[in-house]
């Protein structure tokens, strides 16, 4: 039976105990008033809403929280030490271990990344130049090393990091005596008081014996099909070689190309001594598709039986880095109309930080050519970053001063010599001005590409500057510059590489005296010789290597330069590495002669005659030859003219004319041409119209020689 019933105004019964019986309901009073029920089993709490109530056993399904959490689930543990797996991390602790993580993560190549390999180990991990994902470890003990992308290798170094840094231990450098067991003379040790970067560099100390032979060497990681493929490497180091025992190539650098046990070719041996000095030295090595892996050596290459201590660091060896070019733009402007001008148009070209401005037809103005204002007729990157005046142009008689503001105005005037302005019924013609403006990086280009460019730097006249001899160098006003490279006075090599440089210095009066080549301020080679006092024209011929940044300068004996663009001029140009892979370059030379005795008649000299040349073939002819003229009777001329196949190649000439002789005349000119052979021989003939005048040989300068070079690949261009 069921008894039904309603329930009106009912009430929970309020009591200080709780419920005793199955279904019995109660607000227990002195449990905070917290409504409790029995269920048969024991005594349950209901929750509620606002009331502070510890709850076990509830699961949460997408539950919203709000304002804040705390608890013993809850760790604000800033180092994470209790690596739990149950346990919440704070925001707070959060940020504060990653931030301990990632300050030991430095970038410092484009593409880098970091991902963990471990508890608290970083892996860097980069995408190499082929496409490959690269990887090593926090202590670099293989593979790939990183760094500043400048120099040889870039990013990626076939150098093991500790062994190219030096920062704890000297890595795999040994010794080797030449036949494979430990040098005798050389001693290894890692340097750390004042060393070249970093915390430490690699100490070689020589004993006081010849250590002929002997060398310290590495051997670098396997080298990457990819990069096998590019043909080369290239190299970089710093070294101090400065202690005064030291001479000048006692060291050299080689590559051994233990794949194949040869040599491998990174230029001349001249180009890979170190010279008594503290600098960096890079460069290339050839390689090829079998070129695994490559030893580094550092070799004694002299019987100096000194001993002495030499430093070396940071060294690298991979493929090309980037590099910049240089920033060129051009335009020409036809200013008709722009402010006083009513006709005329100019040409504007940048090199690097350089602005040449230079008229191509004749300018005019609205009236008496002394402009008082001019519009705004230069593009933006033409703009100096100050106003520039008093950009003097000597064309002809006429003077003109230039002036150029920020606003991109500029104005010609023509000036009288004493300065000032001055009206002239004449068009402002034929004239030019060179300023600087803020200096801008040109688009991205590795060493591959910029080694595939020529460099050329013409230049012709100075403005008349004063030199101070052997200190002050020549000047010669630019006239093209493929570049940026020459500043005035300095060429700046932008790539690592061979260079000629030609010309003539002209002062306003005779002077004798010798012209230097200098390389970063250090003189290099003696380039030309005037022993004549009356002589005003010094003409030079230079070859050689330069380092990339390297600077190149020129200096002669005291005097006034003259600003004849014919007289005065240069010419420097990259020469293209004509060598194969394993070639060296001395094998395509034929043949060096020396001139053994003097000649002073018009005849053949037979001691520089070539009869070996094979027809078809490109030749190289250089040399110097030198002229010696006596103080037995006032001199006049001697030349001697190479000659090949009935025609002369080139002409070389001193002419003087002299009242009376009062002194010795020497002069030492250099002899620098290319010829195709036509026949199988090449002659020099000598002319002379005093019996005092010759030329030098069995000298103890040995300057008269010269030296045949076939150019196996050498083809027809326009450059020769």
């Amino acid at each position: 039976m069921k008894v039904k019933s309603q329930l009106i105004d009912a009430q929970l019964e309020a009591r200080g105990t709780n419920p005793t019986k199955r279904g019995e309901t109660v607000i227990q009073t002195a449990d905070s008033g917290q409504v409790k029920y029995h269920d048969g089993s024991g005594v349950r709490t209901v929750a509620n809403t606002d009331q502070a109530q510890t709850l076990t056993n509830k699961t949460h399904t997408s539950p919203v929280i709000n304002t804040s959490v705390s608890g013993t689930a809850v760790l604000d543990e800033d180092n994470m030490a209790s690596d739990s797996a149950t346990q919440l991390a704070t925001q707070q602790s959060i940020k504060a271990y990653a931030d301990t993580k990632t300050a030991k993560a430095t970038l410092t190549t484009k593409g880098d990344v970091y991902a963990a390999t471990g508890a608290s180990t970083p892996a860097r991990v980069a995408v190499g130049s082929d496409g490959q994902v690269l990887t090593a470890d926090s202590t670099q003990s293989a593979g790939v090393s990183w760094g500043d992308a400048a120099g040889g290798g870039g990013s990626k170094n076939y150098i093991d990091t500790i062994s190219a840094e030096l920062n704890s231990t000297i890595g795999s450098w040994t010794t080797d005596d030449g036949a494979g067991e430990s040098a005798s003379y050389l001693t290894l040790s890692r340097e750390t008081s004042a060393p070249l970067a970093g915390g430490g560099s690699l100490k070689v100390a020589k004993s006081a014996n010849d250590a002929s032979g002997e060398y310290i060497k590495l051997t670098t990681q396997d080298v990457d099909l990819i990069d096998r493929r590019k043909g080369h490497l290239f190299y970089s180091m710093a070294f101090d070689c400065t202690d005064a025992a030291y001479v000048s190539g006692d060291f050299v650098l080689q590559f051994w190309d233990l794949s194949n046990d040869v040599e491998l070719y990174a230029g001349a041996t001249e180009d890979l001594e170190f010279l008594r000095t503290s600098t960096t030295a890079n460069g290339h090595v050839d390689i090829g598709p079998t070129t695994e892996s490559i030893e580094v050596r550092l070799k004694v290459n002299s019987t100096n039986a000194s001993a002495y201590d030499l430093y070396f660091d940071e060294f690298k060896l991979g493929p090309a880095a980037s590099v910049q070019t240089v920033y060129r733009k051009s335009a020409t402007i036809d200013v008709t109309g722009s402010g006083d001008f009513t006709a005329g148009e100019i040409q504007v070209e940048r090199v690097g930080n350089l602005v040449v401005v230079k008229a191509v037809t004749a300018l005019t103005y609205a009236s008496n050519y002394t402009p008082a204002s001019a519009d705004a007729v230069l593009p933006e990157w033409a703009i100096p970053v100050a106003n520039t005046s008093n950009l003097y142009v000597q064309t002809g008689t006429l003077l003109y001063r230039a002036s150029v503001t920020t606003a991109g105005a500029i104005r010609v005037y023509t000036v009288n010599y004493s300065g000032a302005n001055t009206a002239t019924t004449s068009a402002l013609a034929n004239w030019q001005a060179t300023y600087t403006v803020p200096a801008v990086t040109g688009p991205t280009m590795n060493d591959n590409e910029l080694s595939l460019q020529t460099v050329r730097v013409s230049g012709a006249g100075n403005g008349g500057n004063s030199i101070t001899a052997n200190v002050t160098n020549i000047t010669f006003t630019e006239v093209r510059d493929s570049h940026g490279a020459w500043n005035g006075t300095q060429f700046t090599a932008p790539k690592t590489g061979y260079y000629k440089a030609q010309g003539g210095i002209a002062y306003t009066a005779g002077v004798a005296g010798l012209l230097y080549a200098y390389v970063d301020g250090t003189l290099s080679k003696l380039v030309s010789t005037n022993g004549n006092a009356s002589y005003n024209f010094h003409k030079f011929d230079w070859s050689g290597y330069l380092e990339k940044g390297e600077l190149l300068s020129f200096r002669g004996p005291a005097g006034t330069l003259s600003n004849s663009t014919t007289l005065h001029w240069i010419e420097i140009s990259s020469l293209p590495d004509y060598t194969v892979i394993g070639a060296v370059k001395e094998k395509n030379k034929i043949q060096t002669k020396t001139l053994s005795a003097d000649v002073t008649t018009n005849t053949t000299i037979s001691d520089l005659t070539f009869s070996n040349l094979v027809i078809g073939k490109w030749y190289d002819v250089t040399g110097k030859l030198y002229f010696q003229l006596d103080v037995i009777v006032a001199d006049s001329a001697v030349s001697v003219s190479p000659t090949h196949d009935s025609s002369i190649l080139d002409y070389y000439m001193v002419l003087i004319n002299e009242s009376s002789d009062t002194s010795t005349d020497l002069f030492s000119i250099p002899v620098s041409f290319k010829f195709k052979a036509t026949a199988t021989s090449l002659t020099f003939v000598s002319s002379s119209t005093s019996t005092s005048s010759k030329i030098a040989g069995d000298n103890s300068r040995g300057e008269t020689y010269i030296q045949l070079e076939e150019r196996n690949d050498l083809v027809e261009t326009s450059d020769f």
